[in-house]
Parts: structure tokens; C-alpha cells; sequence
């Protein structure tokens, strides 16, 4: 895109995201305002992750010695099981290839920018967009997640950003409020973490806005997907936890009710030897627009994904939310979704599930209204602050 024609930059989880829910979200934030407000593209952004090896020393030396068997035993099994499945690494590497292709179709900058580079950007845009997605994870730089690289003089707002947690973990306020509290407008997609910074910020007012996805509705993802020729009425199990023992109740449960299971294996990009069978149907060739054909087409979800359970509210299909045994502070944004829109009883534990015998059968007239709601005062933000 012609970089004259270009008027909004924005910073999310997007460059090398072989995430269905991270491209989803990055392609509705900037679908819409291209559509409606603006010329904007994504800022293409390289973390050079450079592990930090006197650091990982350090801790090394500080574990017990049974712990220090333990790390590196399962070093060593999560390096060899990739020459025990190398077919599994082929098909990994489909799949990230079918959602890399994805991801270029979204307007991007042509440069990749970097920590020691990502200044320059300041020049290139009039309007800056962070979010949404976790973006604000504390385990990211603020400098570039929350627009510390962009002068005062230049708008920046935050879009439906989140900590992707309930509640702002230790060290959060030191590590990002300063660059936080210089944003033009701040809206946020956890209404925890709006009543959090409310405090944190008195003399800022601080939105809650939905999630980039459900600025679409139903109707309007229909115009993006098609329908599959393939299987129909099956469970489809997204588990990106990857925990052995709640993806075989997610089996039980879905042979229990006469349906296939369609499964995503070693959706994180790592092999796992149990997983060489697992499902009936598995896929690695989806790109996120199928993996939202596949979720409509399905008799019954069972996840523990945010944006999965999004669009099976967005098209009325019955689901399970699976409390994540863990990287439980991830479980907070489902919790927090499934409460604002009167759903929080499809959030289940694994034993609950193994208790179910039944595809449930969900009433999502309260949701709609609230989302309508919401989807108006998100639009509304966008539409108030990108002027």
C-alpha cells in the first residue's frame, strides 16, 4: 500500500502470528477502519526474542536438584519427539504455512520494524491504533505495545486492549503506565481491567469496547467464508492448552453423543506423542477464515480458546468453554466474555464435562442484545477518536 495513502499505523499481535484468533482480530481491527474511517495498515513489528542464557543459568542453579532432572528431561523429550513424528513437523509447517499466507492478505507496512528501529515508524502515520488481543501482556515491551515509540503531537489510542488476564498482573503499573497514561483515549477489552486502570488513572476515562471480531456481525462474516465440502455435524475440539487429560474427555464426551470428532493437533507448533492419533478428523490445512467455516458447521464446540468461543456466539453454536488447567490467568478473558453476555454457565471444568451427556442447547437472545450494545459503543470510540 502506498505509504502517502496511509493514514493509521496499527500495533498488534500480528507479524509471524500463526494464531487463528491473533489474525482474526488483526484482520477485523483493520477491515473495519479501512472500511469505515480510514487508510490503515498493520505495523509489522519483530521482537528479536533473544533468550537471555545467564539468566536461565541462574535459575537453573537455584532449583532443587529433582527439578533440575525434570527440566532437562522434558528438554530432551520435547527435542527427540520431533524425529519421532517427522510427518507431524510437515504438517505443523502446512498449517503455519497456510496462515502466514493468510496474514500477508492484511494490509501490512512494508518495513519490519524492530525495538531499535520501531521510532522511525513516528513519521509514517497521523493516527495510531494499539490492540486489541494481548497486546498488553506484561511479558511485552511497552515501548512499542503501548505507542511509547509515538510523539505526543501524533493521535494514539488504545483499541480493546488486553493484559490477556482478568486482573493486571504484579509489575504491570510500573512497566506500562508510563507509557499508558500519555495515550489520547484508552479503551480496554476485560471490564476488570477497565475498573483497574479507572483507578490507576482517575483523570483518564477508561472504555470497555469488544473484542475487533464482534465489530462484525454474523451477517457480515458471511461475506468473507464460504461453505466446506466436508463433514457436517461434528464436535470440533480446540484445545490450545494441549492437555492430554481434558482433549480425552473432549473425545468421550463427543463419542457419548454420536458425533466425529475434528480436532487441531499440536495447534502451539509442538509434537506430542499422544496426539499422533487423536480425533477422528484432524486438521492442519485451515486458514482462519475455514477455521470460522469449520467452527459454524460444527454440532458442538468444546475450547478453551477466547475467539473461538466469540464466533460460536456469533453464530448460535452450542459450545463448551474449558477452564484451562494451565496458564490459568488466560482463563479470565472467557470468564469475563461468558459473564458480560449471560453465558457464564457454558464455562465448565473437565470433571463437569465428563458429566454431560447432552449437546446443549443455548439461548442467545440475551448475548445478541448485549453485544448489539456493545458493538455500537465500540464504534462509537472508534468513530469519537480516529477524527
Amino acid at each position: 500500500m502506498n505509504k502517502k495513502q496511509v493514514s493509521c499505523g496499527i500495533v498488534t499481535e500480528y507479524y509471524n502470528n500463526y494464531n487463528y484468533g491473533g489474525n482474526l482480530q488483526a484482520f477485523a481491527l483493520q477491515k473495519y477502519v479501512m472500511d469505515n474511517l480510514m487508510q490503515c495498515e498493520q505495523i509489522q513489528f519483530d521482537y528479536e526474542y533473544k533468550p537471555n542464557l545467564s539468566k536461565w543459568i541462574l535459575k537453573f542453579k537455584s532449583i532443587k536438584r529433582k527439578e533440575k532432572f525434570k527440566l532437562v528431561t522434558n528438554s530432551i523429550k520435547s527435542r527427540t519427539s520431533k524425529y519421532i513424528h517427522p510427518f507431524s513437523i510437515s504438517l505443523i509447517k502446512k498449517r503455519n504455512s497456510v496462515i502466514s499466507s493468510f496474514t500477508k492478505t492484511i494490509p501490512h507496512s512494508k518495513d519490519i520494524f524492530t525495538l531499535s528501529s520501531i521510532n522511525t515508524a513516528d513519521s509514517l502515520y497521523d493516527f495510531f491504533i494499539c490492540g486489541s488481543d494481548c497486546i498488553w501482556d506484561i511479558s511485552n515491551n511497552p515501548f512499542y505495545s503501548a505507542l511509547g515509540f509515538v510523539n505526543d503531537g501524533k493521535k494514539k489510542i488504545a483499541y480493546a486492549a488486553s493484559a490477556g488476564c482478568m486482573y493486571l498482573p504484579n509489575g504491570w503499573s510500573e512497566k506500562f503506565l508510563p507509557y499508558v497514561k500519555h495515550l489520547d483515549a484508552i479503551s480496554v477489552r476485560e471490564k476488570t481491567i477497565a475498573s483497574e486502570l479507572q483507578s490507576l488513572l482517575p483523570d483518564k476515562k477508561i472504555s470497555t469496547v469488544v473484542d475487533p471480531t464482534l465489530l462484525f456481525t454474523r451477517q457480515e462474516w458471511d461475506r468473507f467464508i464460504s461453505p466446506l465440502d466436508s463433514i457436517s455435524g461434528f464436535s470440533l475440539i480446540y484445545l490450545l492448552s494441549e492437555n492430554r487429560s481434558q482433549a480425552k474427555s473432549a473425545l468421550t464426551y463427543s463419542k457419548k453423543n454420536g458425533v466425529k470428532s475434528l480436532t487441531f493437533p499440536n495447534i502451539q507448533g509442538f509434537v506430542h506423542t499422544w496426539q499422533r492419533k487423536y480425533g477422528e478428523v484432524q486438521n492442519y490445512s485451515a486458514d482462519p477464515f475455514q477455521f470460522i467455516e469449520l467452527i459454524r458447521d460444527s454440532e458442538v464446540v468444546i475450547t478453551d480458546s477466547f475467539h473461538a468461543v466469540v464466533f460460536c456466539v456469533i453464530y448460535h453454536k452450542s459450545f463448551f468453554a474449558l477452564k484451562r488447567e494451565t496458564h490459568q490467568e488466560y482463563v479470565g478473558r472467557v470468564e469475563n466474555f461468558l459473564e458480560d453476555i449471560g453465558l457464564s454457565s457454558q464455562m465448565i471444568t473437565e470433571e463437569e464435562l465428563n458429566n454431560i451427556n447432552t449437546i446443549p442447547k443455548i439461548d442467545f437472545s440475551y448475548a445478541d442484545k448485549v453485544i448489539e450494545e456493545k458493538r455500537r459503543i465500540s464504534i462509537d470510540f472508534l468513530k469519537e477518536n480516529l477524527r
